[in-house]
């Protein structure tokens, strides 16, 4: 009882793990050690993946770190709310999450690791944001994800303005084969390096951004001007529809041709010690659990890496659940003819011009 009472009634489930260090301890209930759903077919749970991996290292990191840092997400302004697969990453990486009104506080916390605005559909207000740009002239690190909405969000994103970036007016259609999956506005942008995308990049991994929005990047080559780096991009065949509910996705004289960004990082020195770095990322529906499994969790792990870099780490260590089911496999739609065309015609029509020229060659004999 003295040795349970230490770590508290959660320690009592039966299989949980601790993990203690001379900082402080974490009970892993046994329960957050798999993944499950229930069964439909016979009403009861079935455990779909194992996330013990995932768990004790997190425990470990928790234990051993000197800075817990927090991630304030901002309220008020009818945002959706981080949670699912993508609230159990970023807690594994032992970020908490805070909600914070901007409404209620004079400036952003100093405690803040980083703000999160997530796919507000009323604007801030112009105090709101000058309170937001304050935050990111002092070093600050915000995460970003917009969505077209009626009412443009004209404060918001007149924060972004100041580092060169506007949006497009309307959602970003792109015909071109292999950047589209099933629809042409379900995006599949080229994934450039970055020091929050270099990894995805190189394994040529997909992010799949459903109803996006364009980012227009202008240039500036100014000496300590913010650095941009086009992490997501459409190709030159892609042009923005305007209107929030376009009649049809065929390209109309006026609508506004690409490439476009889907999503940026800037990082810009303030001085020698204050780093400010914004990921702006432009629809929610990239954050939606079908979206992530679509991409084999590539789009929760471009989050993941810039929550990172709030904790000052190069890359995420949040370590997704081990999956009992076979992950999708997302295929542009160039690769699946290829793929089908080789398969069901090529190879067939090989081998019967193999067959006839080794029958008449027999033949003659």
């Amino acid at each position: 009882p003295d040795f349970s009472a230490k770590y508290g009634e959660e320690a009592a489930e039966g299989g949980s793990l601790i993990v203690e260090s001379s900082k402080r301890f974490r009970v892993v209930p046994n329960s957050t050690l798999f993944e499950s759903e229930i069964d439909y077919e016979t009403y009861s749970q079935k455990i779909t993946g194992f996330d013990g991996e995932g768990r004790i290292t997190s425990a470990i990191a928790y234990v051993t770190g000197d800075d817990l840092p927090v991630l304030y997400q901002v309220c008020g302004h009818s945002e959706l709310a981080i949670g699912g697969s993508l609230q159990t990453s970023i807690e594994k990486a032992n970020v908490e999450i805070r909600d914070l009104n901007l409404m209620e506080c004079e400036t952003i916390p100093e405690d803040a690791g980083g703000v999160v605005i997530l796919s507000p559909t009323q604007d801030i207000s112009k105090d709101d944001a000058d309170k937001l740009k304050s935050y990111m002239d002092g070093g600050g690190k915000v995460i970003a994800v917009t969505s077209l909405t009626d009412t443009p969000l004209d404060n918001l994103t007149g924060v972004f303005k100041d580092y060169g970036l506007t949006l497009t007016e309307g959602l970003v259609v792109d015909p071109a084969p292999s950047y589209y999956y099933e629809n042409p506005y379900y995006l599949l942008p080229d994934v450039a390096p970055s020091v929050i995308s270099s990894e995805l990049a190189s394994q040529n991994r997909n992010i799949l951004m459903p109803f996006a929005q364009g980012i227009i990047v202008q240039e500036n080559n100014e000496e300590g001007a913010p650095v941009v780096n086009q992490v997501l991009t459409t190709s030159g065949d892609s042009y923005a529809k305007k209107g929030t509910n376009p009649e049809n996705w065929e390209y109309e004289p006026g609508d506004e041709m690409g490439p476009f960004a889907l999503g940026v990082y800037v990082s810009h020195m303030n001085d020698d010690t204050k780093e400010t770095e914004l990921l702006w990322l432009t629809t929610e529906y990239m954050l939606s659990e079908q979206a992530n499994a679509l991409t084999a969790n590539a789009n929760f792990e471009l989050i993941d890496n810039m929550i990172a870099r709030m904790k000052g780490e190069e890359t995420g260590l949040s370590i997704p659940a081990k999956k009992y089911m076979a992950d999708n496999f997302t295929i542009p739609r160039t690769v699946f003819f290829f793929g089908f065309t080789v398969t069901t015609v090529l190879i067939p029509v090989i081998l019967i011009v193999v067959g006839l020229i080794i029958w008449l060659s027999r033949r003659k004999k």
